[in-house]
């Protein structure tokens, strides 16, 4: 489920993401900006060992994610970042591809640190135990999805009320 949506300076982002983290930095496509997709990667841990059949138990500690989990992982998140291009669809149609991970978040930038940045964080419970997934989304990056058409009119829309339709529709997309 979202917990929130903050506008933050990049730096601020960078310094709340403490190591070792799971952090896949993603091209946008027709874009021309990065943006950011980091798990807990208690969480990375978890998903592959249920991948390979295990009992899928959450780490007390997190640790870095190893090279073969990567590797692993690359092929869930391809399929993450087709759901979130699915989710944007409606506004800006753009192609989200991997371009690289790392395990800490002041050896990515994807911005100078004083741009800011919509910081998404997500709560992801799995039976008794939570983590979280945050995306990072360049401030530039929306300003030029804003810049369109599409953008606008879905923004202007917004305000009205929606059918219950339009509601169940967009829930199951999220």
């Amino acid at each position: 489920s979202l917990t929130a949506i903050d506008q933050v300076l990049y730096s601020e982002y960078v310094m709340s993401s403490a190591p070792p983290a799971a952090i896949y930095v993603a091209d946008a496509h027709d874009l021309g900006h990065k943006l950011i997709f980091e798990l807990d990667p208690r969480l990375v841990v978890f998903t592959i060992e249920k991948l390979f059949g295990g009992p899928g138990e959450f780490l007390k500690r997190p640790r870095e994610v190893s090279q073969i989990e990567q590797r692993i992982m690359s092929k869930v998140m391809g399929r993450a970042f087709h759901e979130l291009e699915k989710a944007w669809r409606q506004v800006f149609e753009f192609k989200i591809t991997e371009d690289s991970f790392e395990s800490n978040a002041e050896f990515v930038q994807i911005l100078p640190g004083v741009e800011p940045a919509m910081v998404c964080t997500f709560e992801v419970a799995v039976y008794d135990q939570t983590s979280f997934i945050n995306i990072c989304y360049p401030y530039v990056m929306l300003e030029r999805m804003m810049g369109r058409s599409s953008m606008s009119q879905w923004i202007s829309s917004a305000t009205s009320e929606v059918s219950p339709v339009v509601r169940e529709r967009s829930q199951e997309t999220l």
